[in-house]
């Protein structure tokens, strides 16, 4: 079986693809008032894009220069298919892109399945080498303080626990400026977003989801909350 298979063959519902419509329009948001005004010609690279749900909002908006690194063959395809300019085949924590080369470096879902904090620790810096002078790093990642023991029962590949605190601490170890966090919840957030949480969560407090395929235990994961963070390599 190719790396994450199960990933790359599911499928989503009305609503799921309703909520990650949703879900990447606040994502682009929050991230684009830290972007440059009308330059889409920022050099762009993903982390594990997954079936380009983020990489499309991108590209629909103009942005050319956009590449990926995705593990997993029938997702490249797929990525490929929709415009990425190049989808590189490897596993990080280390990149294998030159220094001062890219503008932005996107991570969504990703960082918590890097092996343990030295493998993240490593990430970091080698996005840090990988960013042009003032580029940009962007992770989004379930928050572990709200999963609590759903975050390793999930996913048996989340190893590297993460929180807003130890992100922003290792950007500081590792010399990038954090620049600005929030914390979402699917597509809401602020009181929103924490009321659906805590409503989700008590109609599901009864699964702990033995099947891999039970709705809503997909529920339940879909409303926890997860964090958005930006860092900045120093100018």
């Amino acid at each position: 079986m190719a790396y994450f298979d199960h990933f790359a063959q599911g499928k989503a519902t009305r609503l799921g693809d309703w909520l990650t419509q949703r879900t990447i329009a606040r994502q682009f948001g929050f991230l684009a008032r830290h972007l440059p005004s009308n330059n889409t010609l920022l050099q762009i690279l993903e982390i594990g894009p997954g079936h380009g749900e983020f990489a499309a909002e991108f590209l629909n908006r103009g942005y050319r220069n956009y590449d990926v690194v995705e593990p997993n063959p029938t997702l490249r395809t797929k990525l490929q298919a929709i415009g990425v300019r190049n989808a590189r085949d490897y596993l990080i924590p280390n990149l294998m892109e030159e220094d001062n080369s890219y503008d932005l470096i996107i991570i969504c879902d990703v960082f918590e399945h890097l092996n343990d904090t030295r493998e993240a620790l490593r990430f970091i810096s080698e996005a840090r080498r990988v960013l042009a002078p003032g580029g940009l790093l962007f992770i989004l990642s379930p928050d572990l303080m709200d999963w609590r023991e759903d975050f390793y029962n999930c996913d048996f590949s989340h190893s590297n626990p993460t929180t807003v605190r130890r992100t922003l601490e290792m950007f500081q170890n590792e010399n990038l400026e954090p620049l600005e966090f929030t914390y979402t919840y699917s597509c809401f957030g602020g009181i929103v977003g924490y009321l659906l949480n805590k409503l989700v969560k008590s109609i599901t407090f009864w699964t702990i989801g033995e099947s891999t395929d039970f709705k809503p235990y997909k529920l339940r994961l879909t409303f926890l909350r997860r964090f958005m963070v930006i860092g900045r390599k120093p100018k």
